[in-house]
């Protein structure tokens, strides 16, 4: 874990000139390709003026409880951090990843401005309907509900309310996507993502993509 001396504070980082600090959230810890995704961000970020951290940058205390070593820590890195870019991607069903929703309220809580990703913006009401679990016409009570009966949140946005409204920013695209809409939130200016030095060597699969 970093120490405290390490730690760059939201009014350090924007009075004193230091490079904005930005968490990435999500549940990309669980790819087996973690590493690849965390370098091709950081580059990304790099390129953009900004310095990207991952979950997996700390070490953990293996003694102990493990499980609250993971939690402080990734509090902590929230903590410090200018941003935080947000992997929403359905995980694990038809909802982000529950982890990755909570560092998103937490971050929201701390007056980090957040900026969440999808790699498609079809509402929740359509994304139930496609996978069998709604009907496609509205309920007896003029409402959708899912096949347990419960009420379908019909906003036509693709996150729960709670969730899209702790956003400052909402892009369709990939971690880069997100990455440049904070480097123009920060500097004011938009970067042309194509430009990246060694861009040729950035995969092409959706974990990678700009």
């Amino acid at each position: 874990m970093n120490s405290p001396s390490q730690m760059i504070s939201i009014s350090e980082s924007r009075t004193s000139g230091a490079v904005p600090l930005v968490y990435l959230a999500g549940p990309d810890v669980f790819m087996e390709n973690w590493r690849e995704i965390s370098d091709n961000a950081k580059l990304i970020a790099s390129h953009l003026g900004l310095r990207a951290i991952f979950p997996l940058d700390n070490e953990y205390e293996e003694s102990g409880d493990l499980a609250a070593s993971i939690f402080e820590a990734n509090r902590a890195m929230i903590d410090r951090s200018d941003y935080v870019a947000a992997n929403l991607n359905d995980f694990r069903g038809l909802e982000p990843d529950s982890g990755t929703v909570w560092e998103v309220a937490y971050a929201f809580a701390k007056g980090k401005p957040v900026v969440g990703y999808r790699s498609c913006d079809s509402s929740m009401l359509t994304r139930l309907q496609e996978a069998g679990r709604c009907d496609h016409a509205v309920s007896a009570d003029g409402v959708f509900r899912d096949k347990d009966g419960l009420m379908v949140e019909n906003f036509g946005a693709p996150l729960n309310l709670m969730v899209q409204k702790c956003l400052s920013g909402f892009v369709l695209g990939a971690v880069g996507t997100a990455l440049s809409r904070i480097s123009l939130i920060h500097y004011g200016k938009e970067v042309n993502l194509s430009t990246i030095p060694g861009r040729d060597k950035l995969k092409s699969s959706p974990s990678f993509s700009i």
